[in-house]
């Protein structure tokens, strides 16, 4: 005789294990899109802009939350402005306005610095003004005889031939200074190298690094040059002709790091 045994399902036990497997697939899924975000896989958003602003100026203003900024020498009587956005969450906002001859360019970021910034590329008559601030990204201005204020909170700064009074500070970044003819110079970083070469006499130049390097290379001058280079904790060298009564004042300091000042 024979005998059949028929097994019943428990559905709290079938629904139980399907929960469990659709939890794991979850987590899995989770885990994959967390190490893609950690791992730079996730791409942002990016969009190009163009505008040609075709009215006088003096001078222009740029404010940013986030973004690399190239401020350059252009045609006269316009402004070209190149924009390249790039957010992963929230795009960013930008406003650009103007008050008589300044233009103002404003960045902001609804995530903060995270995910979102704004690189422009801005073309000027030589002969303007330009006072930028970025929180967070690198500057690079060059060909303007007009003055310059050019500040980082974490990036590198390039200036090159610049005519103008100059002055530019990064909290965490390199100064790089070329060509320059400006008779007042101010360049200052809280970490990051300073290397400034002059193609003309200045009759200031103020050069400062919490920790870095600091090299200032001047050409020859007859009355020579009034130089203080200081430095807690590395080598001063000095090979330019120190006259303590030169109109033309030098100073060059770092608190850890190398001072040199010559001749370019």
């Amino acid at each position: 005789m024979s005998t059949t045994t028929t097994e019943t399902l428990n559905p709290s036990k079938t629904w139980f294990a399907g929960g469990a497997l659709v939890t794991v697939l979850v987590l899995l899924l989770a885990g994959a899109m967390v190490w893609s975000w950690l791992s730079g896989e996730s791409r942002p958003n990016t969009e190009s802009q163009s505008q040609i602003y075709r009215q006088p100026i003096g001078r222009i203003e740029i404010s940013s939350a986030a973004g690399d900024l190239t401020v350059s020498a252009g045609p006269d009587g316009e402004v070209g402005v190149d924009r390249r956005l790039e957010w992963t969450a929230h795009k960013p906002t930008y406003t650009e306005q103007w008050n008589g001859d300044t233009l103002r360019i404003t960045v902001r970021c609804p995530d903060g610095k995270l995910g979102c910034s704004v690189h422009y590329t801005i073309r000027v008559p030589r002969s303007i003004s330009v006072r930028a601030h970025t929180d967070a990204g690198d500057l690079d201005i060059r060909d303007l005889s007009g003055d310059i204020k050019a500040e980082t909170e974490a990036g590198r700064t390039t200036l090159e031939n610049t005519k103008g009074k100059l002055y530019a500070r990064s909290g965490n970044g390199d100064l790089t200074a070329t060509g320059i003819t400006s008779a007042e110079i101010d360049l200052g970083t809280g970490a990051g190298h300073v290397d400034l070469r002059l193609s003309g006499v200045p009759s200031l130049v103020r050069t400062s690094s919490g920790a870095g390097d600091v090299r200032v290379r001047v050409p020859a001058n007859p009355s020579g040059y009034q130089v203080r280079a200081d430095t807690n904790a590395g080598r001063r060298v000095v090979e330019v002709q120190d006259v303590p009564a030169s109109p033309h004042r030098i100073e060059a300091s770092t608190s850890a790091g190398d001072v040199t000042v010559a001749g370019s």
